[in-house]
């Protein structure tokens, strides 16, 4: 959606139509900061509302526009299928399904103790989040709920002081919402409620460490004896497990963002956590995009290229700045293949 030129003006309040909070645009023009709340002394009346457009494209049609593009090197049957699958994840009864499953099997294990929870919750967390995912059989913010409610469980048996002995069973209560995540959130709006928001925000943070222990590892693995394709391949698979977590951080903090009753310490830091992760989240999700139009290596010959094209002309600072963007700004590839592309490998 494209606004007007004269309301692209840094230091105004925007509003997607719609959604819950506003959108600071700071006056270096350049960057914005989400907020659940409008700050006191801005006007209601001046914020600026961007419309819903028909036919915008979402997450699910770059997806399939991206697949559509690959159907030469994946087959079109192929191609087919993962969209067919993926028509199936947006259903409403996809999502009722892995509500109902993870809800009545967790609830059912309830009466065996905190290590079976814990058991049920931690096999589930590996089979959504891997196998599960990979067969496009669960969405990305599936797995990221069960591994919310996961830490969120370890935390809560742990904490002192105890929680009330009724907060663990709201963890499973699947009525009145449509999906595993709606139902993560309101169990961390429980856990507010129930006066263990401390717990709750220990175990989002705790996902969000390991996180950034995922990003960091995966940049800095290295090829050693395998194939460069699986080298990549296995790259790729830890973004996908870094952006997984930083998913559940983020849908962690915005949960705690719509609590009733929030202080204005804790809406700060969740205010803050949104945006940090944000940014990490971002960049996992667009280097995942790129990988999907990268299946031939063209895109990495053609950055070899622009580097080749840019020493050529004389220009190392452009060429430096190609590689600069590919392997840091966008995290396209791992670390030990910058050296690679620099020398033309």
């Amino acid at each position: 959606m494209k606004l007007p030129e004269e309301l692209k003006t840094p230091g105004r309040w925007y509003q997607h139509e719609g959604d819950r909070g506003y959108i600071e645009y700071y006056p270096s023009g350049d960057a914005g900061e989400f907020h659940a709340e409008l700050p006191a002394g801005i006007d209601a009346a001046s914020v600026v509302v961007i419309p819903k457009v028909a036919g915008f494209p979402s997450i699910y049609d770059r997806m399939k526009s991206l697949l559509m593009d690959t159907a030469a090197v994946r087959g079109e049957a192929n191609v087919q299928r993962m969209i067919t699958d993926m028509d199936e994840l947006r259903s409403a009864m996809h999502a009722s399904r892995i509500k109902f499953m993870i809800a009545g099997e967790a609830f059912g294990s309830l009466a065996s103790g905190k290590q079976a929870i814990a058991d049920y919750l931690g096999e589930k967390l590996q089979a959504l989040s891997t196998v599960e995912l990979q067969r496009n059989r669960v969405t990305g913010f599936e797995a990221a709920a069960v591994m919310l409610l996961y830490s969120l469980f370890r935390k809560l048996v742990t904490a002192t002081p105890t929680a009330p002995a009724n907060l663990i069973p709201k963890m499973f209560d699947s009525s009145g919402v449509s999906s595993l995540p709606e139902m993560t959130a309101r169990f961390i709006h429980d856990c507010y409620e129930a006066g263990m928001g401390d717990a709750a925000n220990q175990a989002i943070d705790d996902i969000r460490i390991g996180g950034d222990a995922t990003l960091a590892a995966s940049r800095s693995m290295l090829p050693g004896d395998l194939d460069p394709g699986v080298y990549l391949d296995s790259y790729y698979a830890g973004l996908q497990q870094a952006a997984l977590r930083f998913l559940a951080v983020r849908w962690g903090w915005q949960s705690v963002l719509v609590c009733v009753g929030l202080s204005d310490e804790d809406r700060q830091r969740a205010e803050k956590r949104v945006n940090s992760v944000e940014e990490k989240l971002v960049r996992c999700e667009t280097a995942l995009m790129y990988a999907v139009k990268d299946l031939d290596g063209s895109k990495y010959r053609e950055q070899q290229q622009a580097i080749r094209d840019a020493r050529a002309a004389g220009d190392e600072k452009k060429a430096a700045a190609v590689l600069a963007n590919v392997f840091d700004s966008q995290i396209f590839y791992p670390e030990a293949l910058k050296d690679g592309m620099s020398k033309g490998a």
